[in-house]
């Protein structure tokens, strides 16, 4: 992707992808809105696709909607703080609270 320059960061912190999914599952029959989420992000992926948004955007835009769905992790907050406030974009990979957090600066 030209212009873009990509880092991973791997935050150390252990996570289970099966207990993540029973904390979505329990999160959207509380919130049943929240499923509306999974939409927008097929939407998001579909306007990359399309041109009609960049991925350093979708990647900003993606993130929201992971904190949407409680998919970050507390300890990953201050990292993701820094990142865009340094006017890069960031975003927690897989199934979020803990893991990888994938950086993107424009170059």
């Amino acid at each position: 992707l030209e212009g873009l320059s990509f880092c991973v960061v791997d935050s150390k912190i252990a996570r289970s992808t099966s207990a993540i999914n029973e904390k979505l599952k329990g999160l959207i029959a509380a919130q049943p809105q929240l499923e509306s989420v999974f939409d927008e992000i097929d939407l998001l992926i579909g306007k990359v696709l399309d041109g009609f948004v960049t991925v350093y955007d979708a990647i900003e835009q993606n993130e929201r909607l992971l904190e949407r769905l409680e998919l970050l992790h507390p300890d990953l907050v201050p990292l993701i703080n820094y990142v865009e406030n340094h006017g890069m974009a960031a975003k927690i990979t897989g199934a979020g609270l803990g893991g990888c957090v994938l950086i993107c600066s424009k170059e």
